[in-house]
């Protein structure tokens, strides 16, 4: 595989993960929410394939087994989550075209970055350690939207949840792929 190809499918996955990202809306639940039917828990069960079906490449080659572990237990608290399925289902709705554009990556491929999201995940409890700092550094980076600065400036803790809610979504939009 050459590089141009390899950047092209890297492309195509940091761009899946803006747009899904992008259209992520603050979402607010209460209790007493109705159980899932078993229709839709098997709807549910059916859109989180297993992300450690390679497809015969090695699942080795790229996750440590600590990652694999950390991987299963990440999409199994997923997969009981009603939101999240709704999540995905409405996701594969929505972005059919583009899940059939990534689709197109290799299983390793699409494993190296969920191992990118899974490392973003566990760096956020280090970024997070000084929510002042936290807030300078990404400012820094030009990670943080103009119109949402001020917003992260009077709570610096919403900085650190909307990020969680983001690098977790991406999570899961790259293991519907897998």
């Amino acid at each position: 595989m050459t590089t141009t190809s390899t950047t092209k499918r890297w492309s195509l996955v940091v761009l899946f993960a803006i747009l899904f990202v992008s259209l992520i809306q603050p979402s607010h639940g209460q209790f007493g929410m109705p159980k899932a039917t078993e229709e839709e828990e098997g709807a549910a069960a059916a859109a989180a394939a297993d992300p450690m079906d390679t497809g015969g490449e090695t699942v080795k080659s790229v996750l440590t087994e600590q990652e694999e572990i950390d991987i299963a237990a990440i999409l199994k608290e997923a997969r009981a989550d009603l939101e999240t399925m709704n999540m995905v289902r409405k996701m594969k709705e929505e972005m059919g075209k583009e899940l059939g554009e990534l689709e197109q990556l290799s299983k390793v491929e699409v494993l190296g970055a969920l191992k990118v999201s899974l490392q973003e995940l566990k760096g956020l409890d280090y970024l997070f350690q000084d929510h002042e700092r936290a807030l300078v550094e990404m400012d820094k980076e030009g990670l943080i939207a103009p119109e949402h600065l001020q917003k992260y400036q009077k709570d610096p803790s919403l900085l650190e949840l909307d990020t969680r809610r983001a690098v977790y979504f991406q999570f899961i939009a790259i293991a519907v792929v897998a």
